[in-house]
């Protein structure tokens, strides 16, 4: 039976159960006994911190014979012991499952109160002839251990197995029978993770607290995978509660009696409005969705915003309509001050898409301590709420950080800087960077690194040659001296991305012979364009200048001595499509009367989109002078008369 631990702690105080098996066969322990003790020990934790409430931990190993290793332990000694066990233990030949679970329900059974359980299986899912006590035939011992479910769903113990390969059917029919759940982790890391999903996925409610006697209407939508009452009374009393469905039918659902109260679930309700009938108060709890504070993570940077990001995840493929929702975030300071913001799931607050079930907002920056963040989600249609806690540590976090320069444009190098972004008032001790770019073939180059003048290191990557998204990895390690000590960041990584479409080439620029642009004309240069990509590409100049080649004399030229460049139309370079599509651009180039003869470079500054960077191309452009062609042609006439009067003269 699925019901909230969390919201009937009042009515009952023994401590939950939660009894750990592992097993201790040769193959198990050959996988990592050091990894099976520390994820162990962080499930324990993890589920100490989830439950809210006090929890004695057992500890089972099971192999050749099963025996228990610790019983009714707090999550000090039952981690302590848990990583001594294993780190001790040798292989054995056989893994009785069925011993231990038997060990397990004897250990329950001996509790003075009733209450749910969770037995956490940790195996390799093997059970095979040569896995079982000698004797035992292999159908029956199957058998016998998938039966035994039902005795762990009579008493509210639910079986969770974690396997590093396939499991046999019999071990997952036993946890799926007995209301716990079946998952298969390919790495030891998974488990605590995977866990605390299945586990949150029990707890977690939105709960309607219901008064006494009275008759309570609550509708119920689509994805509501449960309903759940609770009933608190005085066992010397007589207690009421009956439910009726949308068509008016009472409904029996799964009962559970304890000391003081009980507990009444219906599974998959059907959607429109239940009736509830109750003499005495009742928490109403709905199964509809999980929330989890996506963002902050456990520590965040202090020096840097903080966006928060909530997502509501379904228990039901067929989600609720997320539209129904609303949900605020509560911040309370180290100092017990606390700040309440509204979060929003319209697409505008790093919310992802509007009503998609994540919300968001920037709270902005806060002060170094320990914060607790508190969701509250509200079911507007039922005025349900349920609520998710997350402790955050705002800490000095070093941010490394990519910045790329260059024109974006194919076969044209890019300068990448890599540095940490916050550095502050901080004293870096040891920095050490590094930088590699991998190309759209999936070729990986290392980029040399050097420092300027203002302290930035960067490096200059030249193999643009390939169309197509590049991407930029950087690693940084940091020493930092803080205080007294050292504070190492011996792993920080930053990734970016850019993407080279477009290539460039000057197609035609007319010329007056071999003088150039001749002042007082206009000149037509055609620009080529080639989109590589399959998607069009916008282009916009918004800067088009000539500029002087000898930059000492450019800044001595007037604006009525410089060629001057005609306005240009935004244009858009259609997909590639097998091969690259052209696009020619015309630039009008006016040469005025009193230009300042020379080599010009032509450059255009402006935005290519997608992918969103800037552009920038430039090219040689001569411009001449009437002077010098006057000249030249003189002097050639010159030459031409004084041939013709030698010629004469030695005839």
């Amino acid at each position: 039976m699925v019901w909230l631990m969390g919201q009937i702690e009042m009515f009952s105080g023994p401590a939950t159960e939660v009894v750990i098996l592992v097993d201790v066969s040769g193959s198990m322990v050959k996988l990592d006994p050091g990894g099976l003790a520390r994820e162990g020990s962080k499930m324990i934790s993890d589920i100490s911190e989830a439950l809210q409430a006090p929890v004695r931990f057992s500890l089972i190993f099971y192999g050749e014979k099963s025996r228990v290793i610790g019983e009714g332990m707090n999550p000090g000694d039952a981690k302590r012991i848990l990583t001594d066990s294993l780190m001790n233990v040798k292989p054995e030949k056989y893994s009785d499952l069925r011993s231990a679970l038997n060990l397990a329900k004897g250990i329950l059974k001996r509790r003075s109160e009733r209450r749910q359980a969770y037995v956490i299986v940790l195996t390799d899912g093997r059970i095979r002839e040569d896995d079982i006590p000698p004797g035992e035939d292999i159908r029956n011992y199957l058998t016998t251990l998938s039966s035994m479910a039902s005795d762990f769903k009579e008493n509210n113990w639910n079986v969770f197995v974690f396997s590093s390969q396939d499991a046999e059917s019999a071990i997952i029919d036993l946890a799926n029978s007995s209301g716990g759940a079946y998952t298969r982790v390919n790495d030891l890391s998974e488990i605590s993770t995977k866990f605390m999903n299945l586990l949150e996925g029990k707890l977690l409610r939105f709960r309607v607290d219901v008064k006494p006697s009275s008759l309570v209407e609550i509708p119920v939508e689509e994805g509501v995978a449960e309903i759940g009452v609770v009933v608190a009374f005085d066992p010397r009393e007589k207690s009421t509660l009956k439910i009726y469905d949308p068509n008016g039918k009472e409904v029996e659902g799964n009962r559970k009696e304890g000391k003081g109260y009980t507990i009444f679930t219906v599974s998959n309700p059907k959607p429109g409005i239940w009736k509830f009938e109750i003499s005495k108060g009742a928490t109403v709890l709905l199964s509809m969705a999980i929330p989890k504070i996506v963002y902050p993570s456990g520590e965040h940077p202090y020096t840097e915003p903080i966006n928060v990001k909530l997502k509501l995840e379904p228990i039901l493929p067929k989600h609720p309509d997320w539209k129904n929702f609303s949900a605020k975030i509560y911040v309370e300071h180290p100092s017990g001050k606390q700040e309440v913001y509204e979060l929003y799931d319209d697409g505008k607050n790093g919310d992802e898409e509007p009503g998609d079930g994540i919300f968001g907002r920037n709270i902005g920056m806060l002060p170094e301590g320990e914060y607790v963040f508190t969701a509250v989600v509200n079911h507007k249609p039922t005025n349900s709420e349920i609520r998710v806690k997350k402790i955050v540590k705002l800490v000095y976090i070093p941010i490394p950080a990519i910045r790329m320069d260059g024109p974006w444009i194919l076969g044209r190098p890019v300068r990448i800087s890599l540095g940490i972004s916050n550095r502050g008032g901080k004293v870096f001790s040891e920095e050490k960077y590094s930088l590699r770019v991998v190309d759209p073939k999936g070729n990986s180059e290392e980029v040399e690194l050097e420092r300027d003048d203002l302290g930035e290191w960067f490096g200059i990557y030249a193999k643009t040659f390939y169309p197509g998204r590049y991407r930029v990895i950087g690693n940084a390690s940091i020493a930092i001296k803080d205080s007294n000590f050292i504070r190492r960041f011996p792993n920080l990584t930053v990734e970016d991305t850019f993407t080279l479409c477009i290539s460039f080439h000057k197609s035609e620029v007319p010329s007056f012979l071999f003088f150039g642009q001749m002042p007082g004309r206009k000149y037509t240069h055609t620009l080529t364009f080639l989109n590589h990509c399959d998607s069009a590409v916008k282009i916009r100049f918004q800067q088009v200048r000539a500029v002087y080649s000898d930059t000492l004399r450019d800044k001595a030229i007037s604006e009525g001595q410089r060629p001057q460049i005609e306005k240009l139309e935004p244009f858009e370079i259609p997909p590639s499509k097998g091969q690259a599509s052209a696009y020619n651009l015309n630039l009008n180039f006016i040469v005025p009367k009193d230009a300042k003869s020379g080599t010009y470079n032509v450059v255009l500054r402006g935005t290519q989109t997608p992918p969103y960077r800037k552009i920038e191309i430039s090219y040689p452009s001569k411009v001449g002078s009437w002077k010098a062609f006057w000249m030249t042609v003189g002097g050639v006439g010159a030459l031409v008369v004084g041939g013709a009067v030698a010629w004469r003269i030695l005839r």
